[in-house]
């Protein structure tokens, strides 16, 4: 069972970040003239002209996400 939770926190946590991404970055394109500029989590979390996650956002998201999960756990049992 307590697997079982920390694979919806990651999932969960997944989900929260695509939907971030979504409401802070609605125009991905906004970075090819503006790279410098880029807000912090833009410029440490993603990488490239049109931000994808880089290895740092995606062990973040799974670190929070297994830490959501063990929370999880902890409470059912």
């Amino acid at each position: 069972m307590r697997w079982i939770a920390y694979v919806l926190g990651v999932l969960a946590i997944g989900f929260l970040q695509f939907i971030l991404f979504i409401i802070f970055v609605p125009d991905s394109c906004v970075y090819h003239t503006q790279s410098d500029e880029r807000p912090f989590l833009i410029k440490y979390c993603y990488e490239g002209v049109h931000p994808t996650p880089n290895v740092l956002n995606i062990v973040l998201t799974i670190v929070i996400g297994l830490a959501l999960g063990h929370f999880i756990a902890k409470r059912i049992q």
